[in-house]
């Protein structure tokens, strides 16, 4: 393969559960001298993160086992972090109420800084949306939402911090959240808040 190639093959890979992904990692190297080391691990979190969503489109549970070894194989930094939030998204889909729950904690005990922030809120947003009478859900989702808002330091964050915390019923906290969000509007120059 050419670099005209190699750079085909980067735009084109979009699941972990293929042919191109297989290639993809024949020529890592070689892509990683194109782009650079960290723009390909992105790369496969990305495939890995939409075969994920296949599975639980699917309800096929091998599809998450094969995103998972991938990661493991490939991205063996963030295995953690994804395989917990494999099973916590895997279990909230497929109806499995205790097994969400396990792997919400152990989510939160591996380590929240592992994840993005989007991915945080995300998940902090689905307990308070699907799990709003269970208190421990609820304690997640604020440990969750808090992490967020402080990797990604943005008023938007802070704001979904403050949701959170006020659908959890923390009023107080939702309020000094909220007034967080604001400052930081007014220091980034963000307009809509």
């Amino acid at each position: 393969l050419d670099d005209t190639d190699l750079r085909i093959l980067y735009q084109a890979l979009t699941e972990a559960d293929s042919r191109l992904f297989r290639l993809f990692i024949d020529n890592r190297k070689r892509l990683e001298n194109l782009y650079s080391a960290p723009e390909v691990r992105v790369k496969i979190l990305e495939a890995c993160e939409i075969t994920l969503d296949k599975s639980i489109e699917y309800d096929f549970a091998e599809l998450r086992d094969e995103a998972k070894a991938k990661i493991a194989q490939h991205y063996p930094a963030v295995k953690e972090a994804f395989n917990n939030r494999a099973d916590l998204e895997f279990g909230h889909a497929s109806g499995d109420t205790n097994g969400f729950m396990k792997a919400l904690k152990k989510y939160c005990k591996a380590g929240l800084e592992h994840d993005r922030p989007e991915t945080l809120m995300s998940v902090a947003k689905l307990c308070t949306e699907n799990y709003a009478d269970d208190k421990k859900a609820l304690t997640y989702a604020c440990e969750i939402a808090e992490a967020a808002a402080i990797q990604a330091n943005r008023y938007d964050f802070y704001l979904g911090y403050a949701e959170v915390l006020s659908a959890a019923g923390n009023r107080k906290a939702a309020l000094k959240a909220a007034n967080e969000a604001m400052a930081l509007a007014e220091s980034q120059g963000s307009s809509g808040i």
